[in-house]
C-alpha cells in the first residue's frame, strides 16, 4: 500500500501548489488515475501489518526527500515538508479514515490550516490561498474520491480503524467485565452502528453507480449459475467402476437426505482449545459405542438454529455432508427466488427460516491465495469470477451484494474453512467474516468445516456466531438414503428390490450400523453393493471391498492410488497403531514407519512409487481412510497427528498385517499361529470379568476371518488354548469367549475344532451369563452366534452343560440356552404360529439334549414375550416330568412360567400329574421347587398336602416355595402376612426350620398393628398345621 499512498500524497501535495485551472486539476487526476490503476493491486489494505500511520511516516519522508532532489518551488517545498511532521501525518491518517460528516470536516480543517501555513510560507499569493480554502477538500472529493477504486480503498480504512476501535473497547470490556463502564459499553455499541451504517451507505453508493437493468441482469446470471452448480450432487470423486453414475444429471433433490446438527456452543460464549477438545473426544466416543438414543433429543436442524441465531460455525468429520448441506440451502433458496415448483418437493425444506434470501456461496478451496488475504471484496469478486461470471457482471453484483447483505436479504455460506492450508491465513480469513457480520449485522452467515482444522489455526470465530457440529445418521435417515440412492442408480424394476436389500444390509449388523453414520463411508458401502450385488455377508469380505472403493475414490484429475502400494503401508502402521494401544500418531511417526517397512520389505516394489510424506498426504486428501485428526506438540513445535477414518479400518488393516506377515517385528521362523497365541493371552479386568485387550479383541478375530484355510484352524486353537505359564483363572474365559467370537464370522473350520472350542465355551458360562442380559462377554458372544452354522452345536452344548450341572447352577446355562432359541426364532421364523409347531414337536424328540432345548426356549418365550399354548405343548413339557433329572426341571420351568403369566391354567388331571410328581421323592428338587409354584399360582388346595411333606425337605429353596404356596392358598390375610418374612403378604417367605422367637411375634405385632398375644396364638396354630418351629414351646 506504500506506492498507492506515496501517489495519492504527491497528488496531494502537487494539486494543494497548482489549484489555479480545471485544466491543470484534470491532468492530475488523469496522471493519478494511471497510477492507481498501475498499482491496482496494492489496495488489499487488510493485509498490511504496518498501520496506516506508519506508512504515511514513511511515505511523507520519501516523497519529501525524492521533491528535494528534482528541484522544487518554495509553496511545494514547505508542503512536501509537511509529509515527513508528524502532526501532519496524524491528521492525513484521521482524514483519510473519518466517516462520519462532522469527522471528517474537523480534520479537513485541521489539514487546511498547516497547508494553508506551508503556502504562505512559500509566498503564495492570498488571492491563490483564498480560492485553496475555498475548492481544495471539496475537489479532492469529487475528483479523487469518487472513483470507485479509490473510494472503496478509502472505506476499507475508515473500516479498518473503526474495527480497531472496536477491539480496544472490547478488550476494555472483557478485562472489566461485568464492571464495564456504561461509556465503553455505548462507545462499543456505537462504533458496531457506525460500522453497519458505513457499509451500508457505502453499499448503497456502489449499486447507484449501475442500472437497474445491469444489476437485475447480474443477479439473474448468478442465480441460474449458482443453481446449476449448486443442485447437483458431486460424484466426481466416485470410483472408476461407477464413472457412469457421475456422468448423469444427478440433481441434489433427487439424493439429498436431511442432516441434523447438534449445537455445542450457543452464540456469546467464548470457544477455547479446550471446548473444541472436548466436542471432538465425544465425537470419537461417540463413533465407537454410539446408540441412536445417546444425541436424538439433541438433533435439530440447521434451519431452526439459522433462524434462532442466524449466525453459525458448523464444524464435522470428513465425508460428514458439510458441502452437500451448504448446497442444499442454496438451492432451496435459489428454487425459491425463482418460484419454481420444485422448491416445495425438495427435502427438509420446511425446516429453513421463511425469508427470500439470495444465497453467495464461497468455496474456500476455490479462491486464490491472494484473495484469500484480500478483503471480503476481494473474495466476492473471485467467486463471481470463477462462477464464470464477465468483469462488468461481477463489478454490478458485487454492489447489489453488498446492499443486499446491510438489508439481511441475502446469505453468505462460507464453505470449507480448512481448506485453507495455511492457519494464518486461514485465521485472517475468519477475521474477515467477523467484520463483514459486523457490517452486515442482518445478514444470516454459516461457515463449515472440519473440527481438526478449526481448531489447528488457534483463533476462534466469535461476535455471536453459534457452534454447531453435524450430528451422525439415524437409522431412518439410512434407509431414506438407500430409497433415494436406489431410485437414481437402479432401473425401475429393481428399485423396490435394491432398496429392501440395502436398507437390510446396512442394518444387519453392529458394526456395519456404527460404520455408515457418515454419508461418505454410507455411500461407500452403497457402492460395494453394486459392485458386488449385495454386501458381502463376511465382515472381513465386506472391509476389503470397502478399502479398494475408497482407494479407487478420486477426484477428476486424480489417478486412483493402487492397492498394490497402499495397503501393505497401510497394514504395517495400523499393526503399530494396534501393538501401541493409540488411535493417533504424529506425521513423523507414521512417515517412518512407511519407510522402515520399505526396509524391512524390499521385494515389494509397488511401496516406492512415492515418498512416504507424498503418499501420506496422498491417502489423507483422497480415500479418508487415513485422516490428519489435529496436533500435537513436538519437540517445541506443533505437528500434525494422522488417525484412520475408522476404528474398523485401523482393526481391519492390523489383522491384513499378521495374516499377511507385513508388521513390525515379525519372526520370520514362526507360524501365524504362534504370532497370534501371545496376543489372545493380553486381557484386562471390564466390568467386573476379564476379557482380551480391546485393541487386540477385534483384530484377532478379523484376523481368523481372513487367513486361509490351512492356517484357521491352528489360529482358532492358538486364541483358544492358555499358553504355558498364564494364570488360566485370567485367560481360559476371556480365550474361549474370543475363540466363540471367531465362530461367529463362519471361518472354514472343521467341525472337530468348533466342537472343542463351543464345548470350551459353554463350560464358561456363569450366574450374571444367565441373569437376563445380553451385557456380559458370554452373552455377547452367544448373541452373536445366533444365525451362524454354528448356532445349532452352540445350543447342543448349552443343553449338556444343562443336564451336567448340579441342580441349583443348572439354570445359568439354561437361561442362555433359552433366550438364544427365542433370538434365533425372532431371526429365523417370525410367524409365531410356525415357529411354536416346530417348537412344541421338538418336545417330543428322542434326543433328551433336543427337548430339553425347546423346553428352554418355550420357557424363555413364556416368560418374557406375548404367548399362547398350542395342542400338544402342556402335555409334551408334563411328559417330560417323567425322563425327571434336567428333562423334568426344563418341563417344570417352561410350565411355571406359562401358568405365571396366566397363559395356562392346570387343569384336574394336570394338577393331579404335577401332585405325583412332587410326592415322589426321587424327583429332581428343581423340577419339585417349579411344580409347587405352579400349583401354589394355582391356588389348588388338593396340593396343600403334598406341599406340607415338603416342609421339611432337606433343600431351604423347595421349603420356602413350598410354604409360600401354602400361604398363597390360605384364605386368612393376617396369617399370609405372619409367612412372610417382611409381613406383606408378599415374600420372600420364611423357612419353616428357622424357629419364630419373641422378637419376631414383637416386630409382626408391630407392623400389623396386633395385639402380641394374637400374633403369637396365630403362629402356633399356624405351627401346627404346617410343622412350623415355635422357640418358646421348644422350652
Amino acid at each position: 500500500m506504500e506506492m498507492l499512498l506515496f501517489v495519492i500524497m504527491n497528488y496531494l501535495i502537487n494539486l494543494a501548489a497548482s489549484l489555479r485551472s480545471n485544466a491543470i486539476t484534470e491532468k492530475h487526476r488523469q496522471k493519478l488515475q494511471e497510477k492507481v490503476k498501475k498499482e491496482a493491486d496494492a489496495l488489499q489494505a487488510v493485509q498490511d501489518r504496518m498501520s496506516l500511520k506508519e506508512q504515511l511516516k514513511l511515505v511523507g519522508t520519501e516523497a519529501a526527500r525524492r521533491k528535494a532532489k528534482d528541484g522544487i518551488t518554495g509553496a511545494e517545498k514547505h508542503l512536501f515538508h509537511l509529509l515527513t511532521e508528524e502532526m501532519f501525518q496524524d491528521d492525513i491518517t484521521q482524514w483519510l479514515t473519518a466517516w462520519k460528516p462532522q469527522e471528517k470536516k474537523r480534520s479537513e480543517e485541521k489539514l487546511s490550516e498547516q497547508m494553508v501555513k506551508a503556502l504562505e510560507k512559500g509566498g503564495t499569493e492570498n488571492k491563490y490561498i483564498d480560492h485553496f480554502k475555498t475548492v481544495y477538500f471539496d475537489r479532492i472529493e469529487k475528483v479523487v474520491f469518487s472513483d470507485p477504486v479509490l473510494a472503496n480503498w478509502r472505506l476499507t480504512l475508515a473500516l479498518n480503524a473503526a474495527f480497531e476501535r472496536l477491539d480496544e473497547l472490547e478488550a476494555d470490556i472483557r478485562e472489566e467485565g461485568l464492571q464495564t463502564r456504561d461509556e465503553v459499553k455505548k462507545q462499543h455499541d456505537e462504533t458496531r452502528g457506525e460500522l453497519a451504517e458505513m457499509a451500508a451507505k457505502e453499499a448503497h453508493r456502489q449499486t447507484k453507480q449501475f442500472t437497474p437493468q445491469q444489476r437485475n441482469q447480474a443477479v439473474e446470471r448468478y442465480r441460474e449459475l449458482a443453481l446449476e452448480s449448486c443442485d447437483i450432487i458431486d460424484l466426481a470423486n466416485l470410483p472408476e467402476s461407477d464413472r457412469h453414475i457421475a456422468a448423469r444429471n444427478l440433481e441434489l433433490r433427487r439424493l439429498y437426505v436431511p442432516l441434523r446438527i447438534k449445537v455445542e456452543v450457543t452464540a456469546g460464549l467464548e470457544v477455547d482449545e479446550e471446548e473444541l477438545e472436548r466436542i471432538e473426544k465425544q465425537r470419537e466416543q461417540m463413533r465407537r459405542q454410539r446408540t441412536e438414543e445417546d444425541d436424538k433429543e439433541k438433533r435439530t436442524s440447521i434451519g431452526e438454529r439459522l433462524a434462532e441465531a442466524g449466525r453459525l460455525v458448523l464444524l464435522g468429520d470428513p465425508g460428514a455432508g458439510k458441502t452437500t448441506l451448504i448446497r442444499w440451502i442454496a438451492t432451496a433458496y435459489l428454487l425459491r427466488l425463482k418460484q419454481d415448483a420444485g422448491f416445495k418437493d425438495l427435502p427438509d425444506v420446511k425446516t429453513l427460516p421463511d425469508k427470500n434470501w439470495l444465497p453467495i456461496v464461497v468455496r474456500c478451496r476455490d479462491l486464490d491465495v491472494s484473495c484469500r488475504t484480500g478483503s471480503i471484496d476481494d473474495v466476492l469478486c473471485e467467486t463471481f469470477r470463477k462462477a464464470q461470471m464477465t468483469v462488468e457482471e461481477t463489478a454490478a453484483l458485487q454492489a447489489v451484494i453488498r446492499e443486499l447483505l446491510a438489508e439481511g436479504k441475502a446469505i453468505l455460506l462460507v464453505d470449507g474453512l480448512d481448506e485453507i492450508s495455511n492457519t494464518g491465513i486461514r485465521a485472517r480469513f475468519s477475521q474477515q467474516i467477523e467484520r463483514l457480520h459486523i457490517a452486515f449485522p442482518k445478514a444470516p452467515i454459516i461457515v463449515t468445516s472440519r473440527i481438526v482444522g478449526y481448531r489447528e489455526m488457534h483463533y476462534r470465530i466469535g461476535r455471536g456466531f453459534e457452534h454447531a457440529t453435524v450430528s451422525e445418521f439415524s437409522k431412518e435417515d439410512k434407509d431414506e438414503f438407500a430409497r433415494r440412492w436406489c431410485d437414481v442408480t437402479e432401473l425401475p424394476e429393481r428399485r423396490e428390490s435394491s432398496t429392501k436389500e440395502l436398507i437390510e444390509a446396512l442394518h444387519s449388523a453392529d458394526r456395519i450400523e456404527r460404520l455408515t453414520g457418515n454419508p461418505m463411508l454410507l455411500t461407500t458401502l452403497a457402492l460395494v453393493k453394486r459392485k458386488v450385488g449385495k454386501l458381502p455377508s463376511r465382515r472381513a469380505d465386506l472391509y476389503w471391498e470397502a478399502v479398494l472403493v475408497l482407494l479407487n475414490w478420486r477426484s477428476e484429475v486424480d489417478e486412483p492410488i493402487d492397492h498394490r502400494e497402499a495397503v501393505p503401508q497401510l497394514e504395517y502402521v495400523a499393526y503399530e497403531m494396534i501393538n501401541r494401544g493409540v488411535q493417533r500418531l504424529r506425521e513423523d511417526d507414521i512417515i517412518e514407519l512407511m519407510e522402515k517397512m520399505r526396509e524391512e520389505y524390499p521385494n515389494i516394489r509397488a511401496v516406492k512409487k512415492h515418498e512416504p510424506a507424498e503418499f501420506l498426504r496422498m491417502l489423507e486428501r483422497r480415500t479418508g481412510i487415513l485422516i490428519e485428526a489435529g496436533e500435537v506438540r513436538h519437540k517445541g513445535r506443533s505437528v500434525p497427528v494422522f488417525e484412520f477414518r475408522h476404528l474398523t479400518f485401523q482393526e481391519y488393516l492390523a489383522a491384513l498385517a499378521l495374516v499377511d506377515g507385513k508388521f513390525p517385528g515379525r519372526d520370520k521362523l514362526k507360524s501365524l499361529a504362534e504370532h497370534i497365541a501371545p496376543l489372545a493371552g493380553q486381557t484386562v479386568i471390564s466390568k467386573g470379568e476379564p476379557m482380551v485387550r480391546d485393541n487386540w479383541r477385534e483384530v484377532l478375530r478379523l484376523c481368523a476371518a481372513c487367513c486361509g484355510d490351512d492356517d484357521v484352524g491352528d489360529v482358532l486353537l492358538a486364541i483358544l488354548t492358555p499358553m504355558q505359564g498364564e494364570d488360566p483363572d485370567k485367560t481360559t474365559r476371556p480365550r474361549a469367549v474370543l475363540a466363540a467370537l471367531c465362530l461367529a464370522d463362519e471361518p472354514n473350520v472343521s467341525d472337530d475344532i468348533a466342537n472343542q472350542i463351543l464345548e470350551a465355551f459353554a463350560r464358561q458360562v456363569i450366574k450374571r451369563d444367565g441373569e437376563g442380559s445380553w451385557q456380559t462377554t458370554v452373552g455377547k458372544a452367544a448373541m452373536e452366534l445366533v444365525g451362524t452354522e454354528w448356532e445349532k452345536m452352540l445350543r447342543k452344548y448349552l443343553s449338556k452343560e444343562f443336564c451336567i450341572r448340579e441342580p441349583v447352577i443348572r439354570w445359568t446355562p439354561g437361561s442362555l440356552l433359552g433366550r438364544i432359541g427365542v433370538l434365533s426364532a425372532q431371526t429365523v421364523d417370525k410367524k409365531f404360529h410356525h415357529w411354536i409347531e416346530k417348537e412344541v414337536k421338538r418336545l417330543y424328540a428322542d434326543d433328551n439334549l433336543e427337548a430339553i432345548d425347546a423346553a428352554l426356549t418355550i420357557m424363555r418365550k413364556a416368560s418374557h414375550e406375548e404367548m399362547r399354548t398350542i395342542p400338544g405343548m402342556v402335555e409334551g413339557l408334563l411328559g417330560m416330568l417323567e425322563k425327571n433329572g434336567p428333562s423334568a426341571n426344563a418341563g417344570a420351568w417352561a410350565l411355571f412360567w406359562l401358568g405365571k403369566n396366566e397363559i395356562w391354567v392346570p387343569t384336574q388331571k394336570e394338577t393331579e400329574h404335577l401332585i405325583s410328581f412332587i410326592s415322589s421323592p426321587s424327583s429332581d428338587i428343581e423340577a419339585v421347587f417349579y411344580s409347587i409354584a405352579i400349583l401354589g399360582n394355582a391356588k389348588s388346595n388338593q396340593a396343600v398336602e403334598v406341599m406340607i411333606a415338603r416342609l421339611d425337605e432337606g433343600s431351604e429353596m423347595v421349603r420356602k416355595i413350598a410354604l409360600q404356596a401354602i400361604a398363597k392358598i390360605q384364605e386368612d390375610k393376617t396369617d399370609r402376612k405372619l409367612l412372610s418374612r417382611d409381613t406383606d403378604g408378599v415374600g420372600p417367605w420364611l423357612d419353616p426350620q428357622d424357629p419364630i422367637d419373641e422378637n419376631r411375634v414383637k416386630m409382626a405385632a408391630k407392623r400389623l398393628k396386633k395385639p402380641e398375644e394374637e400374633v403369637r396364638q396365630r403362629y402356633e396354630k399356624l405351627a401346627e398345621k404346617y410343622k412350623l418351629r415355635i422357640s418358646w414351646q421348644a422350652v
